[in-house]
């Protein structure tokens, strides 16, 4: 069958290091390849105008030492992959003996079979994954986080008892009351704002000196606006 450059790339179990790489290349080049590009773990090959069956491929990597990793192999580590992400809040479905009941794997051979493919241990990955929740969730929502793995709403609030709006480490827990009562104050929820002329220069004030103040989430924190926007503007004119 004649094809123009077709490229397949395959994912080889077994590497670990240069001399692998040379070792499969070498047996890789006695093939009728345009292109061979071998990295550890992967085999990138460029067909010429015939291709190659699969069998002449998966002999030379056995010759080499190797196994190339099968589509059902690759299904199974996604599989995985998405079974942590949706379970990033329940750290006892993400133990070894659970996740791999769930994925129908035996736990010495998931272990070892995602560390091939992934180039990355599955605890790692799992730690990796709730990181990666936790930047997310900075990004999305301005979010404070502390190295103990604990939630908060803002950096004034990071360290204080009873402030913490949930975890990202080492389980996903996020208060959801705790959020909204953040979440929605504003001028428009804050008795106090209604009627001032200055909240939409102000905003409420500092949410969390508020609350410290008073005790209650909702209510202001009140600054000398008037006074501060007169000395700066005065202060702006008398630089021109």
């Amino acid at each position: 069958m004649s094809y123009n450059s077709k490229v397949e790339t395959f994912r080889i179990k077994g590497m670990c290091c240069s001399r692998c790489v040379r070792a499969l290349k070498e047996e890789l080049s006695k093939l009728s390849l345009t292109k061979i590009t071998v990295r550890i773990g992967e085999a990138e090959l460029v067909y010429g105008k015939e291709i190659i069956p699969f069998e002449q491929t998966q002999n030379a990597v056995e010759d080499a030492g190797f196994e190339i990793m099968t589509l059902l192999q690759n299904k199974k580590i996604e599989e995985v992959k998405e079974y942590v992400r949706r379970h990033l809040s329940d750290s006892n479905a993400l133990r070894l003996s659970v996740l791999s009941r769930a994925v129908a794997v035996s736990p010495y051979h998931l272990s070892r079979t995602f560390s091939l493919i992934e180039k990355e241990t599955l605890q790692d990955f799992i730690i990796r994954t709730r990181v990666e929740y936790a930047a997310q969730l900075l990004r999305d929502t301005e979010r404070a986080f502390d190295g103990s793995g604990h939630i908060y709403a803002c950096t004034a609030t990071v360290g204080k008892n009873g402030e913490e709006l949930g975890t990202f480490y080492p389980t996903v827990n996020k208060a959801n009351d705790l959020i909204k009562v953040w979440e929605e104050r504003d001028v428009t929820t804050i008795p106090e704002c209604k009627g001032c002329n200055l909240q939409l220069a102000c905003g409420g004030g500092c949410a969390s000196i508020a609350k410290n103040r008073t005790g209650n989430l909702a209510s202001p924190d009140c600054r000398p606006i008037t006074q501060l926007l007169e000395m700066g503007i005065s202060h702006y004119f008398s630089e021109q």
